[in-house]
């Protein structure tokens, strides 16, 4: 038997994106955090060890290893 259900998730983007340099697009930005917060809610449904789909902090993470945003340097 399979049950599908759906649910909303907020997620805070002026949190993932402070004090950071936007390298992409918003609307790219936005594509990118959507894909990871709903690949990490279906894998935590599925098995142990993924992220919490909707914290800012390992969102933030995630762009910034990709590439997608920087942190800002203060000198």
């Amino acid at each position: 038997m399979k049950i599908k259900f759906y649910t909303t998730l907020q997620v805070n983007v002026p949190e993932i994106i402070k004090d950071c340099d936007v390298l992409i697009s918003e609307e790219e930005l936005f594509s990118d955090i959507k894909s990871i917060v709903e690949l990490w809610a279906e894998q935590r449904l599925l098995e142990d060890g993924w992220p919490v789909p909707n914290v800012s902090q390992t969102i933030r993470e995630y762009l910034i290893d990709n590439g997608s945003i920087s942190e800002r340097k203060y000198f």
